[in-house]
C-alpha cells in the first residue's frame, strides 16, 4: 500500500542538518534515495556529499506527517519554511508528477542520441575477452541459477498465497540496523 507523506531525513551527528521532501510512495522514495546515494550519483551534492563523508549510517529517515497526495506540495513548503532544511538545495517545493515534455524537447533530446551506440554491433577483442575470463577464474559467482522444477515452482506459489509484503512498521527508520519489514 501506498503511504503518501512529508519525509525528513537528518543527520545523527549534525541534527540541523536535515532535508524535507514529500512522496506519494514514501517507500520506494526512500528507496531511490539510498540507491542514487549508494552509486554515488544522487542530485542533491550537499546531501551526497554528506553521505559519502559520513556514511550511510548517519542518516535517519523519519516521517513527519502522513498527508493526502493533492496536498504533498502545500505541506512540503510548510515545512521548509518552517524548519529551513539544510539539505534541501529548492527552496521551492514541486513535483514531476504528471509532467510531460514539449514535443521541441522530444525531438532535441532524439537528435541528441542520433550516433551514440555505445557498443551496439561491436565486440571485445578476443585478448579483452581473454582477460576477463583469467579475472574471474577462481571467483565464486555471486549468482548461480538453477532450474526449477515444475513441482518446485507450484510449491513456491502456494506458499506465497496471501502473503503481501509488509510495511514499515515504525514512524522513524534508522538505516543502518537492519529493518526485517524492509528488503
Amino acid at each position: 500500500m501506498k503511504n503518501s507523506t512529508i519525509y525528513k531525513i537528518e543527520s545523527k551527528l549534525k541534527p540541523e542538518r536535515c532535508y524535507i521532501g514529500s512522496a506519494v510512495d514514501v517507500q520506494q522514495r526512500w528507496r531511490c534515495h539510498l540507491h542514487l546515494l549508494r552509486k554515488n550519483k544522487h542530485d542533491n551534492n550537499k546531501l551526497q556529499n554528506h553521505y559519502n563523508k559520513y556514511g550511510e549510517l548517519d542518516l535517519v529517515f523519519i516521517i513527519i506527517e502522513p498527508c493526502f497526495p493533492q496536498f504533498l506540495i502545500i505541506r512540503e513548503q510548510f515545512y521548509i519554511d518552517t524548519l529551513k532544511p539544510w539539505f534541501n538545495i529548492a527552496k521551492i517545493a514541486g513535483s514531476q508528477l504528471g509532467f510531460k515534455h514539449s514535443e521541441e524537447t522530444i525531438r532535441n533530446n532524439s537528435l541528441a542520441k542520433i550516433g551514440n551506440k555505445n557498443m551496439l554491433g561491436k565486440h571485445h577483442s578476443k585478448e579483452s575477452n581473454e582477460k576477463n575470463r583469467q579475472s574471474h577464474l577462481g571467483k565464486k559467482l555471486l549468482f548461480k541459477r538453477k532450474r526449477l522444477s515444475e513441482d518446485d515452482r507450484k510449491k513456491m506459489s502456494e506458499n506465497k498465497l496471501g502473503k503481501k509484503r509488509k510495511p514499515f512498521t515504525s514512524e522513524q527508520v534508522n538505516l543502518g540496523e537492519k529493518n526485517p519489514n524492509y528488503y
